[in-house]
Formats: structure tokens, C-alpha cells, sequence
């Protein structure tokens, strides 16, 4: 399922713990059968696809500190309700899914699960402001209990990269390192979301024109991407392909830049020589009136007016 690879995770009453084995797969309702799993999710990335395609990451789901114990009536209605939104997700109404998630943030406005849920939906939409503010709510919330989830962070990196402009793809660039960072410390259960954070990271220096570390980046990506899908996988070639066009794009963003320079520090130079073949004096006495005003052509002597010359005979 798409939403599995989104990072898409029920909002129970109880929160799943950081450290939690199945923390690497969306949660499933209770009392309702476990999505799909993703088999090391070797379909997070669509070949040739944008981060659009994926707005977050499975990865720990921590949650916030307005953990709600609930009663048992109010545990199965919340399942009803989630059950409801995987449902209306997997039949692409997405409408109505955001709808139900809405409803549930109203009555638990601090529960940064359902905002990464909703976050998910509004992705899904291509709403992308909408999408940053409630990724952006659920990770402020989640950085003050200290317990941040990569699937958070990687869903704001996405949208953030989606939006494009300058500072957006900074921050995105930042998130998707820091997801690196946190995917490293998980050892080998951090494998699959090191090589989604790569991919996002590759494409979001692509979107800056850093072709040369967008080369870099690409190189441990389709390392990553042999070992996991083999020589011959679409995924992996399509990474190669996009290795050598960040390669050949960096040779030539570095060549136009040298012609840049030669043109930037030959241009003074060819400047001063025509001043100085013009004879036109140093730039310096024509600033501090050295050259004066031109002489007219009957000044001097020897070159009087006729009155005078009259005058004196």
C-alpha cells in the first residue's frame, strides 16, 4: 500500500514506544488485520519518481506526551475510526480520510500522530502548506518530549523539498541528514530508511543545481540500492542513470564556472588597455580633474583675434 510506504500509522490511545520492534511498520488498528508489510519496503522508491511520491518515511514513531489512556469504549471507537481512514486512503479518497483525521484532531489537538497522519493525507493531495504545517506541528511536539520520529521529519523534508525556494530546500536538506544521522544509530533496521533519506537528499541537491554533491550523495545510494535490489533492478539502474547525469552536469557546472572567471578577471584587464591605447590618461587624473578642460582651437599665442592683431598695427 502507498500510506504503508508514507509512514502512514494509527493514533491509538496508547503511543508505540521508540524502541519498539514493530516501530519500523505503520501501526495497525486495534483489533483490525496488520497492513502489508513492506518486506524491507523495497518499493519506497517509485523509479524516477520525486520525493512527492513519498512523504515519509517508516521509521520510530514516537509519540508526543499527550499520550490519552482511554476507556475500552472509547479504544474501539477510535479503531472504528481509524479503520475508517485506512480504508477511505486505500480507495484514494482522500477527501474523506482527511475529514475523519480533522475531526479526530479535534478532539485530541495535541496528538502529534494524527497530525503526521494527516500531514500523510494532505501530501497525498499535493496541499503542500497544509502538509508542512501539521508535519511541522507534530515535530514540534515531538521535540518536546524528546522523542522525535523519522518518519515525521522525513515527510516535513519531503514537503519542504516539494515547495522548492531557496530556504525551504535548506531545511529540507537539513532534515533529510538529520534522518541519515538517526537511521545510522539504528544499525541494520536503519538500512531501508538510510537509503530513502539518500534518494530524497540526492534529488533535493539536484532541485539547489549541487550537481557535484548530488553526484556524492548518489554514489552510497546506488551502493545501497546493488545490495538491496540487486545489479539489474530498475531502481538500481535508474540511480546510476541519475549518478552519471549529476557527474556529467558537475563537469559542466564547473567548466561554465572557470569560463566565469577567466571572463570576470579578463574583463578589468581588456578595459584598462583600451583606456590606455586611447590615450585618455589614467582613470585617476580624469576623477580629480587632472586632464582640465580642452584647449579651444585660437588659444595660445601666436593665435590672437583679428581685432586685436588690427589693434596693435
Amino acid at each position: 500500500l502507498k500510506l504503508q510506504r508514507l509512514g502512514f500509522c494509527q493514533a491509538m490511545g496508547k503511543k508505540a514506544k521508540p524502541d519498539d520492534d514493530a516501530a519500523d511498520k505503520p501501526k495497525a488498528a486495534q483489533g483490525a488485520e496488520n497492513p502489508e508489510a513492506d518486506a524491507t519496503d523495497t518499493n519506497l522508491q517509485e523509479d524516477g519518481a520525486t520525493p512527492s511520491t513519498e512523504a515519509g518515511a517508516d521509521g520510530e514513531v514516537g509519540g508526543g506526551d499527550a499520550a490519552v489512556q482511554m476507556s475500552p469504549e472509547e479504544e474501539a471507537e477510535e479503531a472504528a475510526a481509524m479503520k475508517e481512514v485506512m480504508k477511505c486512503a486505500d480507495e484514494q479518497d482522500f477527501d474523506r480520510a482527511a475529514a475523519l483525521l480533522r475531526d479526530r484532531l479535534k478532539r485530541r489537538p495535541e496528538d502529534d500522530q494524527l497530525m503526521h497522519n494527516l500531514g500523510v493525507i494532505f501530501t497525498e493531495q499535493c496541499s503542500w502548506l497544509e502538509a508542512e504545517d501539521m508535519f511541522s506541528n507534530a515535530f514540534d511536539i515531538q521535540q518536546k518530549s524528546g522523542k522525535v520520529s523519522l518518519a515525521t521529519m522525513y515527510g516535513l523534508g519531503t514537503v519542504l523539498t516539494e515547495q522548492g525556494g531557496t530556504m525551504k530546500l535548506l531545511q529540507g536538506e537539513a532534515l533529510f541528514r538529520d534522518c541519515l544521522e538517526m537511521a545510522a544509530k539504528q544499525e541494520e533496521r536503519g538500512v531501508p530508511d538510510s537509503y530513502r533519506s539518500l534518494v530524497s537528499l540526492s534529488q533535493n541537491l539536484e532541485r539547489q543545481k549541487r550537481w557535484s554533491e548530488a553526484a556524492e550523495v548518489w554514489r552510497p545510494t546506488c551502493t545501497l540500492a546493488t545490495g538491496m535490489f540487486g545489479e539489474e533492478n530498475d531502481k538500481t539502474l535508474a540511480h546510476k542513470f541519475a549518478l552519471e547525469r549529476a557527474e556529467k552536469l558537475a563537469r559542466w557546472q564547473k567548466g561554465f564556472r572557470s569560463v566565469l572567471w577567466v571572463i570576470t578577471l579578463a574583463a578589468p584587464i581588456a578595459c584598462a588597455w583600451a583606456w590606455k591605447r586611447a590615450g585618455l590618461g589614467s582613470p585617476w587624473q580624469l576623477m580629480m580633474g587632472g586632464l582640465g578642460a580642452p584647449h579651444a582651437p585660437g588659444d595660445g599665442p601666436g593665435h590672437e583675434l583679428p581685432e586685436v592683431g588690427a589693434a596693435r598695427a
